[in-house]
């Protein structure tokens, strides 16, 4: 799923609309639960919320650190579940 909306609204709708079941924990839930970063999490989730401006970050980070493009995203799109959030057409 594609949205604009907040991360948090995104990961409400996917719910409601089973992209992610219910009984799922989103990435959040378990960084709430764990208290660990998101990166940590990502190892740890099966349904991935990804806010926009990550996707951004990531590409840069990729670029400065000479990691192949797309290595994060590659990751997260093959979470079970992926719900990308506070996107913009670019």
């Amino acid at each position: 799923m594609v949205t604009g909306d907040q991360p948090p609204t995104a990961a409400s709708i996917a719910k409601q609309v089973n992209i992610i079941p219910k009984n799922v924990k989103t990435i959040d839930d378990i960084m709430e639960e764990r208290n660990i970063t998101w990166e940590e999490a990502v190892d740890e989730c099966e349904a991935i919320v990804v806010h926009g401006d990550k996707i951004v970050q990531s590409i840069e980070r990729e670029e400065q650190e000479g990691i192949e493009k797309f290595t994060n995203l590659k990751k997260w799109v093959q979470k079970p579940y992926c719900v990308f959030a506070r996107t913009t057409p670019a």
